[in-house]
């Protein structure tokens, strides 16, 4: 039997992990919303677990500028334990960078998340 999945909900919860500039709310964060061996992979880093997740999106998120942040740039588009949505990445309404991400769930928690940057 299948779980209901509310894709748009988790995935949204991704992406505030992402933004917050909380070390110790990113971290409660990760460790509600992953799996405890939760992938994440870009094209320049793969990480397993939530302890590789905490250090990498500590380390990322310290790269921010001022100002900038990521954000959905639709709705996501999920079925089954699958999920694909688009994101951009700079200042609110004049992004620098855009990509698609999929992220697969394990019940009601992400499993992983696979990055593609549209970067040149």
């Amino acid at each position: 039997m299948d779980i209901d999945i509310d894709h748009q909900a988790l995935v949204e919860a991704f992406i505030e992990l992402v933004n917050e500039p909380d070390d110790g709310r990113r971290r409660a964060g990760i460790e509600a919303l992953f799996t405890e061996g939760a992938e994440y992979c870009d094209p320049d880093v793969r990480v397993e677990g939530r302890e590789e997740l905490v250090g990498h999106l500590a380390r990322l998120r310290a790269s921010f500028p001022p100002g900038v942040t990521f954000s959905l740039t639709g709705a996501v588009d999920g079925h089954h334990a699958q999920a694909r949505f688009g994101w951009a990445f700079g200042e609110q309404g004049a992004p620098f960078l855009d990509g698609t991400d999929v992220a697969l769930f394990e019940g009601t928690r992400i499993k992983g998340v696979y990055a593609f940057s549209n970067a040149a």
